[in-house]
Formats: C-alpha cells, structure tokens, sequence
C-alpha cells in the first residue's frame, strides 16, 4: 500500500476503495474491533453507554502541555465543541457502573492531518474504578485480546501486505510491558536535546526520542510519571508532588498508541490543577462539582484505532487506515 498522496482524495469514495484488498481488509478489522472490544468488556462486566459528539468543555484544551486543538461549533445559536474524548462522560458514568465505562466514539481535532495525525479518528476508551496501574494491567490485556483474535482471523490475509506477524506474537507472548519513568528515560537518552524538547516548565519526548526507546524496549514500552504540564489537567498529582502526574503513554508503532492515567480524586486537588494549568474554574465547574459531591479514584485509558491498525499492518501513514475520509479543508463525499 502507498503512502498517501492528495490528489486520490477526490476520488476516494468511489475508485479508490470499492474492490480494493486493502480497503476490504480493513474494514473487516475495523468490525473485529467493534465486536471483540464489546467482547472483552463484557467478559468483565465494564459496561457501555451511548454518549453525545458535542460538548461545552473540551478534554485537552488550548493549555501549557496541550497538543490538541478544539474543534469549534455553532449548535442551535450556541458555541461548543466537537468531542476531542469521552473521558469525561465515562469518569462520569463510574458513578453509575462499579466496574467501569467504555465506549468507541470519534473524536476531532483541529491539526491538519499527516502520516500519524488525523484530525477525526475513533478511539477506544475506558475508565475504571481504581489506580493507575489497575489501567495498565487492563490495557494490556485489551490489546493482547484484540492482537489475538485479529491474528486469529485474518493473519493469513495480513500477510499478504507484511513480510511477518512477528511484531504482533512479540507483544501477546509478553507477560508483562516494560515500563520506564519519565525522568529515567531522559537520563537513558542522556538528555540528548534531539530526544525530548524543554519547555519553560515541562519537557516532553520528541519522536526521535520515542523511537529510540520503542527501539531500546524490542518494539513498546509504558513511560510514566511525565512532567504535569505536560499532560491534561484531569492527571491526578503523584502524591505530594504537583510537578509530576500519574500518568503513562504505551509507546508502540508510530509512537504514542494509548493515554492513560489516574484522575484526580477531590475537587481541591482538581482546583489545585487547574490553577497550575493556568485553566479557569468556570468552564469546569461541573467537573469540580463531581469531583466535591462524589469522590472515587478512577483511571483510563484511550487507544487510537487507527493508529493501532497501522501498528498491526506495520504501515507508516495513518491516512490510509481511514475508510472514511474527514479531512481538515477538505470537502469530503459522502
């Protein structure tokens, strides 16, 4: 499969997908995904909602580590957002399900897509009652349990692209994921400027330097505990200390696949957050309200399904693992 060029765009729909190996492919995967996502949570009881696209507070908005750029709206006379997550409405219906909330929704953003960005892509997300590592431990059961049944079911025809399906009987056969903290994968890369970027208050990975540790860890690795304004203000603080967030990144194929973190559990220290992300009370204070009125320690995660599937077909250009194309400045059909 070619990387993609623009000038197919016009013609995607119609000559380009229809009667396609890959395409067809791909769409079986994307019904797997569905069907052994619902599976697989079901297994545990964690249940599913029905939750809506819009939204008056976006998850990652415009801040000090923000990546993401909201996507603004004009609904019955009102600004909102289109939904860049459903953490939200998930930490949310914790309060309803004792076990957990996922769901596959899409999500937009306004960056203008490249080979690993898109600016509509669906996620796969989950929130749970419990810590940080209950999420781990969740997530890489999830994406073994997709691995698997994808191998299961069409290994034979995702050899027809890929030399191999080592990459994925690497992953499965993984007991455990190797992890590393933030602070001791920079001392590894030995604060090399090439491998992460210093803000004026955070640092984050550069894709060298995500690549160098996928690389150094055979293929994925969890980095954890970042830089707090370098992850969304919702992260809960690592114990005393508000520089550092309880959160994790599984770095695989392109880099970032899955986000995951421990949320905060009262509204003081979701406040104390908010402040240091320089956010204002007021767009959140339904959150705070939540956080006040019914206090539980949640965690989650969202895995990109695109990004998975690119990993899987080891290809290099997410564009081509839209079967649907939604592109920022960009009239697509239908």
């Amino acid at each position: 499969m070619k990387n993609f060029t623009p000038i197919y765009f016009s013609k995607h729909f119609s000559f380009k997908v229809i009667n396609n190996s890959w395409y067809e492919l791909l769409s079986d995967l994307y019904n797997l995904i569905v069907n052994s996502t619902t599976t697989f949570y079901r297994e545990k009881d964690i249940k599913t909602l029905l939750f809506p696209t819009t939204t008056l507070n976006v998850s990652s908005p415009m801040g000090l580590g923000s990546d993401s750029t909201p996507v603004g709206i004009i609904l019955d006379n009102q600004k909102a957002y289109l939904s860049d997550s459903m953490q939200f409405l998930l930490e949310y219906s914790c309060r309803f399900f004792n076990k957990g909330c996922y769901s596959i929704m899409p999500c937009y953003r306004g960056e203008i897509p490249d080979n690993r960005h898109l600016s509509q892509f669906f996620q796969s997300e989950v929130e749970i009652p419990g810590k940080m590592d209950n999420a781990i431990d969740l997530a890489e059961s999830y994406i073994k349990y997709l691995s698997r049944d994808i191998i299961r079911e069409f290994g034979y025809r995702i050899l027809k692209f890929n030399n191999n399906l080592e990459h994925v009987e690497r992953l499965i056969s993984c007991n455990s994921f190797p992890r590393i903290k933030f602070n001791d994968a920079l001392k590894y890369l030995n604060k090399n400027e090439f491998y992460h970027d210093k803000k004026s208050n955070y640092r984050i990975l550069t894709i060298e330097g995500e690549q160098k540790l996928m690389d150094r860890f055979n293929g994925f690795v969890w980095i954890t505990h970042f830089d707090h304004l370098s992850m969304p203000f919702y992260q809960a603080f690592n114990g005393i200390n508000n520089s550092v967030a309880k959160s994790a990144d599984l770095l695989l194929g392109m880099g970032e696949l899955i986000g995951l973190g421990e949320r905060h559990i009262n509204g003081n220290n979701l406040k104390k957050a908010l402040k240091l992300h320089k956010i204002r009370f007021k767009e959140y204070n339904w959150y705070i309200e939540l956080k006040h009125k019914y206090p539980m320690k949640t965690s989650g995660f969202g895995m990109g399904i695109e990004r998975y599937l690119c990993w899987i077909m080891k290809h290099d250009d997410i564009r081509n693992c839209q079967l649907f194309l939604r592109f920022k400045n960009k009239n697509a059909q239908p």
